[in-house]
């Protein structure tokens, strides 16, 4: 006797008409994240992976002839496209199907990211997340650090690089640099993809930091 089984069910992401993910590459933290739950993400995965690539750097380095960096460059070039893949599927991972991610258009001498394919990154960032209908978009990350995301204040003093802190003089928001430049750059990114301010920059709102345990206020991410 022939029995129907049930299909199984399938799961379903709700479409997100306006939802953006910022993203920063940062100085305290690699990856820097702030979207349109008002949600920030600080991602401390990818140190491991730079420490890796900056190993391959000094061995280079301290080659004796050019047939050996020759090979060491060759073997790191392999690894190279294990690290970006591994760190474009993490950026991709926080950001919900049909949306859209904002990603800083970096500088590509600046910090940790001279150590890495930078411009491959980049790329699988973009066929990974367009895979889920993600739409992905490059922001110029001017002063992302320096402005403030609730009023809009561009000040350069407001940045204390040494704490790697941000206080605004104008509204007093005050929060870590990386996640202000995250904010920066998604807010930017909203006005890009759907051409209207994002509304909870204003009237003093405070997002929130996700990590594995429960949420922490912005002011509790402030580095000793």
């Amino acid at each position: 006797m022939y029995v129907m089984r049930k299909p199984k069910k399938k799961k379903l992401y709700p479409i997100q008409y306006a939802f953006v993910t910022g993203i920063d590459m940062g100085l305290r933290y690699p990856i820097y994240i702030f979207n349109s739950y008002g949600h920030f993400y600080p991602i401390t995965k990818p140190y491991e992976l730079i420490e890796y690539a900056d190993h391959f750097r000094d061995m280079i380095n301290r080659a004796k002839s050019k047939e050996e960096r020759k090979v060491i460059r060759e073997f790191r070039d392999k690894h190279f496209d294990a690290i970006t893949t591994i760190i474009a599927n993490t950026i991709v991972s926080y950001c919900p199907p049909f949306s859209v991610i904002a990603v800083e258009d970096i500088n590509y001498s600046m910090e940790w990211t001279k150590m890495i394919p930078i411009r491959e990154l980049y790329s699988k960032i973009k066929i990974r997340a367009n895979r889920i209908g993600i739409s992905v978009i490059r922001v110029n990350p001017i002063n992302s650090s320096n402005t403030c995301p609730r009023c809009g204040r561009i000040d350069k003093t407001a940045r204390d690089k040494a704490r790697h802190l941000f206080v605004c003089k104008s509204c007093g928001l005050t929060c870590n640099d990386d996640a202000i430049a995250a904010w920066n750059i998604h807010n930017r990114g909203y006005i890009e993809a759907f051409n209207r301010i994002y509304e909870n920059t204003i009237n003093g709102y405070n997002p929130v930091v996700l990590t594995k345990g429960p949420n922490i206020s912005m002011e509790s991410i402030i580095p000793d």
